[in-house]
């Protein structure tokens, strides 16, 4: 369990930062508009938290229950 949840925000992570990237990338080169700059800095990372969030809640509520260990006597 724990290793899907840190691939899922592995994953969300990732594509911030490439989103970041691109965005820098468009600035520099001065065909980025300031609705792209919304859009790849904030609209879509917080999008993406949202859902690796919302993964972590329902994966970790899904998970098999431990069960005791039997007692030694």
């Amino acid at each position: 369990m724990n290793r899907r949840i840190s691939a899922a925000w592995g994953l969300a992570v990732l594509a911030i930062t490439g989103l970041h990237l691109l965005a820098g990338h468009l600035t520099a080169a001065g065909t980025g508009t300031q609705t792209t700059n919304l859009l790849l800095n904030w609209a879509a990372p917080i999008g993406l938290s949202l859902t690796a969030v919302a993964y972590t809640n329902h994966t970790a509520n899904h998970a098999p229950t431990a069960s005791p260990a039997p007692r030694a006597e």
